[in-house]
Formats: structure tokens, sequence, C-alpha cells
């Protein structure tokens, strides 16, 4: 791995999409996807109500963000399944969930609200008609109409999350112009295929870091994508990378069908790497194994880097696997970061107190103007007068 890395976070998508394209803490408030289309999601429509509704009444007033459902479906379905079906597998992850967030998980969420308000939170969960024209509201089990509900809104959030950055979307040249730096190493949290297919419109050869002991070749740019993506397809149990990264899992292959699923390779956030590697890694080895791969590439690149550029990434508390990582690096005080968000000094000082630099430290540097089209010419000059 090269001592320059790249870290590419919503903000960039974001960027390179003339701010159309929302960042996770707006991915409902100004996505025109969710907006214009809220009856081809009609679970995920109700699922964000629920949210709403119990975040108003915990005197929470911020929006509803995309973390907030997620945590909300993935939890809420993990419970119904162990008091349902007594599921070991689901018992031993909530316990994990439970263990890594404490208290700073919603009261909403927690065992006791959950057993207390288990009838009101299932309420009207049952199968809703969509408009899309999915196999999978047909193919999915009804039996259990909580289990259906929650399952179809998840799957309704993904793929929602899949139009809302389609790989169509038209983009500016950001990218292109970031690749004019030589010899990097890239770590895209963002599940989008726009930095691929970028590095394709410049002839740049790239290759998804899987194996931890690859060889090293100046002329690729190494990519790790530990939250997966539109270009790592998940087929039933296993996870098939595409071999040329600038292609995509098409529309219309996104769903379940009679004799299989398949959608992208796709994780919202991680507790630690504790899930994948004792649980989901267990339960389903193809699966769980690419993002523990994933999970190793990303420490070594950090550990590799001398210069770190992070690009519309902030380093947010959900991605605890990320800080936990940060944490582990003993000498990360003596690595270089630049970071270019659009921020204010409280951002710039969160991100200063993970990485412990003191005030003056002249190995932070950060830009709150967000990615721009100077980026490209200051993030060289950044590297080159280290």
């Amino acid at each position: 791995m090269y001592e320059n890395l790249i870290l590419l976070g919503a903000g960039a998508t974001a960027a390179i999409s003339g701010s159309s394209l929302p960042t996770a803490g707006n991915f409902f408030t100004s996505n025109a996807e969710w907006s214009d289309h809220k009856s081809d999601f009609p679970h995920l429509a109700l699922a964000y109500k629920k949210v709403e509704h119990l975040k108003n009444k915990s005197c929470d007033k911020k929006s509803v963000n995309l973390t907030d459902i997620w945590l909300f479906i993935d939890t809420f379905t993990k419970y119904h399944s162990v008091i349902t079906y007594n599921s070991s597998y689901n018992f031993r992850l909530l316990r994990l969930r439970y263990k890594e967030y404490g208290n700073s998980l919603p009261d909403y969420l927690s065992l006791r609200y959950f057993d207390s308000n288990y009838n009101e939170l299932y309420a009207d969960m049952r199968p809703l008609p969509s408009r899309l024209e999915k196999y999978i509201y047909h193919t999915f089990p009804r039996q259990d109409s909580v289990n259906y509900f929650l399952i179809l809104g998840g799957w309704e959030l993904k793929y929602l999350n899949y139009r809302t950055y389609s790989p169509d979307k038209e983009t500016n040249d950001l990218y292109v112009k970031l690749l004019e730096q030589k010899n990097i190493s890239v770590i895209n949290f963002n599940w989008d295929v726009y930095f691929e297919r970028a590095c394709q419109a410049k002839e740049c050869s790239i290759q998804l870091a899987l194996n931890d002991n690859e060889q090293h070749d100046n002329n690729i740019i190494y990519l790790c994508k530990p939250h997966g993506g539109w270009n790592i397809q998940h087929v039933d149990n296993l996870v098939l990378p595409f071999r040329a990264l600038s292609d995509s899992i098409e529309d219309c292959f996104f769903d379940r069908f009679e004799d299989g699923e398949v959608r992208p390779a796709m994780i919202p956030y991680f507790l630690g790497p504790d899930e994948i590697s004792e649980e989901h890694g267990f339960a389903f080895p193809n699966v769980g194994g690419y993002f523990k791969v994933q999970q190793e590439v990303m420490k070594k690149m950090f550990k590799a880097a001398k210069n770190i550029v992070s690009i519309g990434y902030s380093f947010p508390e959900d991605d605890r696997h990320v800080l936990n990582l940060i944490k582990s690096i003993h000498n990360r005080k003596e690595k270089r970061l630049l970071c270019i968000l659009k921020g204010n000094d409280e951002e710039k000082n969160r991100i200063k107190k993970i990485w412990e630099f003191n005030d003056g430290n002249n190995s932070f540097d950060y830009q709150g103007n967000g990615f721009n089209g100077d980026s490209a010419e200051k993030i060289a000059s950044w590297i080159k007068n280290e």
C-alpha cells in the first residue's frame, strides 16, 4: 500500500454531483427520489413515520436521518426474531449492539422500551402495496407479517439508496482531477461507483484489495470498500465483486426471485468488526469474510499511510469500526491529515480530538470550504510539501 491515502465520504459524492445528491444527514430531507416517490417505498415510509414519532416523544428535535432508520429497522428486526423464534444468532447480535452502544442508543431502541411497547411498535406492520414492479414483494414469505414488513422496509431502504446514487447520475470532473495524483490508496466509504467510473474515464488501473498479502504495484490504485457497494454483488450467501470495478449491479437484477436473491453487498454501519467476525462471519462465512478482509485491508492502509487526505469524510460516530481502528494505531499523531469538508470549527476540533492532534500541530490541516475545483491542486501541493 502507498504512503498517500485518500478517504472518500458522502461529502465527496455530494460535491461531484454539484450538491444535488444528499449525505446521510439530509438523506430524507434533500432527496428527490424519496420526496417524489414515497409510494414506491410503503414499508419504509411507515417505518420513517414511526421513527419520527419516537424521536418526537423523546424530545429529539433533529430530523430523521439515514442511521436513525437503519438502526430502528435492524434492531427491531433482531428483537422480533428473538422473541418470536428464539433466534440465538440475533440474540447474540443484540447483545453485541447494546454492549457497544450502551447509553448512546436512543431510549426507544432499548430492550426495556421494546418489552413495554412492543404492541404499539408493531401496530400496522403488515404487507403493503408498492408501485415497484419487483418480485420480492411476492417471493418473500408472508406468514409473519411483522417480519415481512421489517425485511421489506430494509430492502426498500437499500433500493432507495441505489436509486438515489444511481450509477448513471451525471457528475462533474472533480474525481478525474483528483486522479492526477499518483501513488495513492483509496478507502471509499460510499456505495456508489462514481470514483471507479472516473478511474475508467482516466484509464487508471484500479484493483479491489481483497487479500492482505497482495504484492505492491506502483501502477495500480488499491481500493478498499469497507461498506460494500453497487460493484460488490451479494448473490444469496455469496459476495461476488465485479471484475471491472466500474461495473455495477443493474436495476432489473436488484430483486428476490424464485430461485435466489441478488443485491449489492451493503453494510450501513458497524458496531466494530465484532458483529462481522464473531457472528455474521460465523453464520454467513462468505459474506462476513468479505467485510472482515476489507476491515483488515483498511487497517493496513491506515498503518502504511504517511499522508492521509479525507474528502467529505468526517469520521462520524456511526463508523465505530473506523474510530476503533484509529485508536489502535499507536503512531497516529505522527501521520499527516488533511480534511476537506464543509464544516466548522466544532467539526474541526472533534476530528483533532479523535486523532489526538495538539493545537499548533502542523501535521493537521483542515479546509472547511469543501471539495471543489481547486482541491486537487491543493492536495498535490500539501502532499509534496510534507
